[in-house]
């Protein structure tokens, strides 16, 4: 695999993965599912971590916006 199919697999892979984060944390009943779900999408271990450090600073910064909404 070159280093392009890589990226362009790296990137596929984490907007699905996107996706399922958005579904799986706005419905935190889902949780369990996603345990038995992540090892039938087959993704790297790195891949996953990448996306809860993404969605862990998403989250982080929507709660200081809104924060600082409430205050103004």
């Amino acid at each position: 695999m070159s280093i392009s199919e890589y990226k362009k697999f790296k990137l596929s892979s984490l907007w699905q993965i996107n996706e399922l984060f958005i579904a799986i944390f706005s419905n935190h009943s889902a949780f369990c599912d996603w345990a038995a779900i992540y090892p039938l999408f087959k993704i790297q271990h790195a891949i996953f971590l990448e996306l809860m450090i993404i969605f862990g600073i998403f989250k982080t910064t929507q709660l200081v916006a809104v924060m600082i909404l409430k205050v103004l």
